[in-house]
């Protein structure tokens, strides 16, 4: 990793020989990271083969400087392409994780709702529609309980639909 005070010294060295140079300016920088943030306040210029430009000046290091901000259709494309593709992995895998969280009992309502509001911290852009801990009987002999019979207990499960936002 290069140190930012080698490049300053370097560019002033450049500056006080009256060189003129070309350099690309490293991401890390907070100039640079402020341009791309404000990059949709810049008018970009159409250059070639799906590139845009937009000119700033800058005095890093104390030498006035003209950087040029470029833009590729086709990097934005990669990465929408990209960004789609964990989407759709993140919701396949936040419905697999609900399904598996509405197949487990409780033993209490709380304990249910305690799961449900640890699940919905894990999944950040998901949220549950009509959710509800819905109270199941249990009953301890195997079979068809007879008409009227009490449960032996009682067993609280989640359910829900997920929506994305």
């Amino acid at each position: 990793m290069r140190n930012p005070t080698i490049n300053r010294q370097t560019i002033q060295s450049l500056d006080e020989q009256e060189q003129l140079f070309i350099s690309r300016a490293p991401q890390k920088l907070k100039l640079v990271k402020l341009a791309i943030a404000q990059q949709e306040s810049l008018s970009f210029e159409a250059l070639d083969n799906g590139y845009s430009g937009a000119w700033l000046d800058s005095d890093y290091g104390g030498v006035k400087q003209r950087w040029l901000l470029v833009r590729s259709e086709q990097a934005k494309k990669r990465e929408q392409h990209t960004l789609n593709k964990r989407m759709l992995k993140e919701s396949t895998d936040s419905q697999k994780s609900f399904k598996k969280l509405n197949r487990l009992r409780f033993s209490c309502p709380s304990d249910a709702n305690q799961a449900l509001q640890i699940w919905l911290k894990s999944h950040a852009f998901v949220a549950i529609n009509n959710s509800e801990i819905i109270k199941r009987p249990v009953f301890k002999h195997s079979g068809r309980p007879k008409l009227g019979q009490i449960p032996d207990s009682y067993e609280y499960q989640i359910t829900g639909q997920l929506y994305y936002f």
